[in-house]
């Protein structure tokens, strides 16, 4: 019966692709193996907040306060003044109208693209987005077209079939995680404003490093309750778990009432943001 199962392993293998899990003793900037200390480049804990005795002491008062789950959905029990306290900073630190967030950067983006478009509607996105922006385009049923990365001139060619569509979307993001090249932010504003379009920038590389306060490439644009929505993942700079939308209040109101891996899932754990005490 698992003999499919078999033979796929084995095509990955032929691929040069098998890959496996390798338990660390410790996680954080540095790893312990075998009596060395190494520097890990392999994280995304850009600012070595994991091991910050401030965060870890905030996060273990937490849970001996409020304990280590949220114990429900945000729509039935699971909503603490914790992560209205969260969303608030959040889109206060963003300099957008407001934030919600999700249990992962990965569900954040298969919450928002269903919700912005489906199967009447267009998706341009560049072809170096990460593979959770590109399965949320999947699960909406809306077209999906790809341009070259940070290819401006052919972004317009992928765009020039908008009218056929009821609503179009593009995605992109702020700094790429792997070459870490920055997108011309301004030209795709001026793309989607010019085909009535969403923009969604994904900014989980660029929080904490870049912009304003550290709060990414799309700090204080103004077109945020407009054009712009932008996706951030708190398990990099951040050194915690989660991730959030950051848009319009009305947007904010249409993902608490129709966005599934909001309604559907377990709310974040409270204890991962509760504020430090004065010290």
């Amino acid at each position: 019966m698992n003999n499919w199962i078999d033979k796929e392993l084995a095509e990955v293998s032929e691929r040069g692709e098998r890959r496996k899990l390798e338990a660390w003793p410790a996680l954080g900037p540095y790893l312990e193996r075998d009596g060395a200390h190494i520097l890990n480049l392999a994280g995304n804990d850009y600012l070595g907040l994991t091991a910050n005795p401030n965060v870890r002491g905030a996060a273990a008062e937490a849970a001996q306060s409020l304990g280590t789950g949220a114990t429900a959905s945000r729509l039935l029990t699971g909503t603490s003044e914790i992560h209205a306290q969260l969303e608030e900073t959040l889109a206060a630190w963003k300099g957008h109208p407001a934030a919600l967030s999700f249990s992962s950067g990965y569900l954040a983006a298969l919450g928002i693209i269903p919700l912005l478009v489906g199967r009447d509607d267009l998706i341009v996105a560049d072809r170096f987005c990460h593979a959770c922006l590109l399965d949320g385009a999947r699960m909406s049923g809306a077209t999906l077209v790809r341009f070259h990365h940070n290819d401006m001139e052919d972004a317009k060619k992928r765009l020039h079939k908008r009218g056929d569509y009821s609503r179009c979307l593009i995605v992109a993001e702020s700094i790429y995680s792997m070459d870490g090249d920055l997108a011309p932010l301004s030209e795709l504003l001026a793309l989607a404003k010019e085909h009535d379009a969403f923009l969604l920038v994904d900014e989980a590389h660029a929080l904490g490093v870049t912009g304003a306060r550290g709060a990414g490439c799309t700090a204080d644009f103004p077109e945020a309750s407009q054009n712009l929505i932008t996706l951030g993942a708190m398990g990099k700079s951040l050194g915690a778990a989660g991730g959030f939308i950051t848009g319009s209040n009305q947007l904010r109101d249409l993902m608490i009432n129709r966005a599934r891996t909001f309604i559907f899932d377990t709310a974040l754990p409270r204890p991962r943001w509760q504020r430090p005490s004065p010290r």
